[in-house]
């Protein structure tokens, strides 16, 4: 695993664990082992080499360099850490470890795209197989110190495609190779694969020439694998048609003329080209990193508790709606949480991070854009903590989920009104089986029994049914055009309801019954003024709720009916309560709010105001609870969501 400081866990999607395993692959590939330290020279992340190499772990991710037991507690990072700071230049310089590994150390500023000095780069190429070569150069020049004097050459020749096909005695005292070793073998063999292109060009280059090609310096492995320098200078041996079939040439060792310095400067400047290569893989995979964030939505951020310092990625000031330019701070992340969601954030937040035994957790919550749009967000949060369980830090990722709120918003209301569509189906089936066809069956038995154009009182009594039959039919089939008519109202547009208007309203069209019952409202919604609805819902809501409350009082006490308006999460809440009759509602919690469902036989009702109920404060996407005793009162309360 790549190891981060600012995010020291796999984050939300495989796209973005496959790209930091690459990069740590190309990382180990190359044999670099990298480490960013920032401007207080505190570890913010390294490569898994860092941690082969050092034995860094996870634990020392916000320690200072100096403060880390082993090699950085004594080496010289922090002495040249200043010297960037101060002058914004870079270092290198070679490190030798006790197992007999080399590397080059690299320091170099960490700027932001404003090139703002926001830390330290710090890595650790390994050079083993190029010291180990100079070193061999070294040992070859002082093995052949006394045969420098008399600068022995070796002459070869070779075909058309490269294959040597005689050489001199005397390459074996300068390679070590005898006549049978390198006959019949390529001269690309023989040559450095990084430098046999450069060779092969600058030969051929020169074909068309009569005279020997200039001088060109290259390096030549020996027998032994070690590398020498040679002077090379040929020329194309041609036939009598002046076709090229072949090269002939002269190779002098001057290993002995090329200074320590010269190869030095070789040798870095091949390192050099090969980290300039891996530091562009690097800022590519990065890059890539970035994108893969803006495509997910999803940003980092990490709140060092004991200096409580938070730095964000880009995306968090982009999903949270955050001017870069502003100072980062926790303020600003609890000034985007929604009102009604910051304190299920931050209990949460507070619950695990007091709790030792828990080392993440996970929160949805709303935010709230500076123009007023509201987006759901899915945050996952990592606790480290120090020996003694104390939480230091926190390590977290946001991700803008708004589009899969939405959806699945969508999904549930298509549920639930398909599921409330098939409750109507089986109330009006109901209602068509029984109700209807008990007054139909009524009017044709004693239709049936009537006797025609015969003076009887039976027939009086037969007539005066068959009209309470008829107005029993009429009666159902008001009922079900009054229900019919609220979902065929459904379609209409929502919108800011005065509540005054309405209460009033609904208390002065009431005002007999109150009178008659001595009844006692007391109605309190505090800063609620407005309801987001349907005025005429809302008012015959009221209506059936406060009337009922009327209605079903107990006769033995004083009226009293209490009407609360509040704002409870996402919704306005609504309870009205009495001190009337009241009735058994948990046996009979799956009939309160049916057809035609009466409690009270003895008074007067059709059972069919808290059937509306429900049905209007459905249609506007809310909820009703009643709780309720015989003889303690009956209390309902109605929640309607505060946006639409």
């Amino acid at each position: 695993m790549f190891l981060f400081g600012e995010n020291k866990t796999e984050v939300t999607s495989e796209c973005f664990a496959d790209l930091v395993s690459e990069l740590n692959a190309v990382l180990k590939t190359a044999g670099v082992a990298t480490m960013l330290l920032n401007k207080d020279f505190e570890v913010q992340f390294f490569s898994e080499g860092i941690h082969n190499l050092y034995n860094i772990s996870i634990k020392d991710i916000g320690k200072k360099i100096k403060d880390i037991p082993g090699y950085f507690a004594g080496c010289d990072i922090t002495f040249y850490a200043e010297k960037i700071i101060e002058n914004s230049i870079g270092f290198k310089g070679k490190v030798t470890t006790g197992r007999g590994k080399h590397y080059m150390k690299r320091m170099i500023p960490f700027l932001s795209k404003n090139k703002t000095l926001n830390g330290i780069i710090v890595t650790f190429t390994d050079i083993t197989d190029l010291v180990n070569t100079q070193m061999a150069l070294e040992l070859s020049e002082n093995r052949f110190r006394d045969m420098a004097e008399v600068a022995v050459d070796y002459f070869f020749e070779l075909s058309v495609d490269g294959t040597i096909v005689y050489v001199s005695p005397s390459m074996k005292e300068s390679l070590g190779y005898s006549k049978e070793d390198v006959l019949g073998r390529n001269i690309s063999e023989f040559i450095p694969q990084n430098e046999l292109l450069y060779v092969v060009q600058h030969s051929f280059k020169h074909t068309k020439g009569k005279n020997s090609y200039p001088a060109i310096t290259h390096h030549v492995i020996k027998k032994d694998g070690s590398l020498i320098v040679v002077e090379a200078r040929g020329k194309a041996i041609r036939n009598d048609k002046d076709e090229v079939i072949g090269f002939r040439a002269i190779n002098r060792n001057i290993t002995d003329r090329i200074s320590n310095e010269k190869e030095q400067e070789y040798l870095n400047k091949t390192l050099e080209r090969k980290v300039a290569e891996r530091t562009s893989e690097l800022a590519e995979k990065q890059r890539q990193l970035v994108a893969a964030q803006k495509i997910g939505r999803v940003g980092s951020w990490v709140w060092n508790l004991e200096k409580d310092t938070v730095d964000w990625s880009d995306m968090i000031f982009e999903i949270f709606d955050i001017d870069k330019s502003s100072a980062v701070s926790f303020e600003n992340f609890k000034e985007r949480i929604h009102k009604s969601d910051i304190d299920y954030v931050l209990s949460t937040e507070q619950k695990a991070m007091s709790n030792k035994n828990v080392n993440s957790f996970q929160t949805e919550y709303r935010i709230k854009h500076r123009n007023g749009n509201e987006f759901f967000i899915d945050a996952t949060v990592h606790i480290y903590r120090n020996k003694e369980g104390r939480a230091i830090k926190l390590i977290g990722a946001a991700q803008d989920i708004t589009p899969l709120k939405l959806q699945e918003e969508e999904r549930q209301k298509f549920i639930n009104e398909l599921m409330q569509t098939n409750k109507e189906l089986q109330q009006f089936n109901y209602i068509v089986s029984h109700n209807l066809r008990s007054s139909v069956t009524n009017l044709i038995g004693l239709s049936n029994i009537y006797q025609k154009g015969i003076g009887d009182k039976r027939n009086d009594k037969i007539v005066e049914n068959i009209l309470e039959s008829a107005q029993n039919l009429d009666g159902v089939i008001k009922d079900l055009n009054q229900i019919l008519q609220i979902r065929s109202n459904a379609s209409h547009k929502k919108e800011k309801v005065e509540l005054d208007e309405v209460l009033n309203s609904v208390v002065k069209s009431l005002d007999l019954q109150i009178q008659q019952a001595n009844a006692k409202i007391e109605i309190e919604y505090n800063s609620i003024k407005k309801i987001l609805a349907i005025k005429s819902y809302l008012s015959s809501i009221f209506y059936n709720l406060i009337s009922n409350a009327i209605k079903y009082r107990n006769t033995e006490n004083s009226c009293e009916i209490k009407v609360i308006v509040d704002e409870f999460g996402k919704f306005t809440r609504i309870v009205v309560g009495d001190n009337g009759l009241g009735f058994d509602a948990e046996n009979n919690k799956d009939a309160i709010f049916a057809l035609y469902k009466r409690f009270h036989p003895r008074i007067e009702g059709k059972g069919i105001g808290l059937y509306l109920v429900k049905v209007q404060v459905e249609t506007l996407g809310g909820s009703v609870e009643v709780e309720s005793r015989v003889g303690e009162g009956t209390k309902f309360t109605v929640y309607l969501p505060l946006t639409d």
